[in-house]
């Protein structure tokens, strides 16, 4: 009888365990099919602020500092990188070359389900024709 209610507890525990862990291993084995989106380049220009990998790792740093510096402390001197200068601003650099949100910034954010507040404030330039 005790080895009856051991079965019984062993299958009502991996029971649950399949259960609860269904999401996650769906997951895992999505993730691994899952190819990286690829975000539309830009046609005109050939180099951004920072080499793609850094831009890719930490663009939202680059763009919190630059918020920072630009509306918080009132530092919009603009910053070089290689000869050439940047504004420090979404519209005023980024999107200059990235014009179309939709092909750039909602392919990776798509993809991992990540919705920055970027464009609650900043005007989507593919909507309004380029910012300039």
């Amino acid at each position: 009888m005790a080895g009856n209610r051991i079965v019984k507890t062993a299958a009502a525990l991996a029971l649950a365990a399949a259960i609860f862990g269904a999401p996650f291993w769906w997951s895992a084995l999505r993730g691994m099919k899952q190819k990286a989106p690829a975000p539309e380049k830009p046609a005109a220009e050939k180099e951004c602020v920072l080499p793609a990998t850094e831009m890719r790792a930490g663009h939202m740093t680059l763009l919190f500092q630059w918020r920072d510096d630009a509306v918080r402390r009132g530092d919009r001197a603009p910053v070089a990188v290689g000869g050439k200068k940047y504004e420090k601003s979404l519209t005023g650099s980024c999107l200059t070359c990235h014009v179309k949100k939709e092909n750039f910034c909602d392919r990776c954010h798509g993809s991992i389900a990540s919705a920055p507040a970027c464009f609650d404030c900043h005007i989507d330039t593919s909507e309004r024709g380029p910012w300039k």
